[in-house]
């Protein structure tokens, strides 16, 4: 029952502390666990997957298997090609 700006400050305090542990990583590979992860993580290619050079290698491994992109979730590989919504892929 939280109001849109509570959930709102909740979800920045969230990305504030990741940001901290961010801070402190050395980014020489993903260290995310996507359960604990920062949703709204602005690098979560990276963070959840290690490097944009394997993200897109299991990009084109997803566009292979589900090339409608039938399976689809929040952070999840492909996802940056749909909007925010995931409702409908971008154009």
């Amino acid at each position: 029952n939280a109001t849109t700006d509570l959930r709102k400050y909740y979800a920045q305090q969230i990305t504030n502390r990741a940001q901290i542990l961010n801070n402190l990583s050395t980014n020489a590979i993903g260290f995310s666990y996507q359960n604990d992860a920062d949703p709204d993580d602005p690098n979560w290619q990276q963070s959840f997957f290690g490097s944009t050079e394997l993200y897109n290698r299991l990009k084109a491994v997803k566009q292979a298997v589900d090339p409608d992109g039938l399976f689809i979730c929040k952070n999840c590989v492909g996802s940056d090609d749909w909007l925010s919504d995931l409702n409908c892929p971008k154009t």
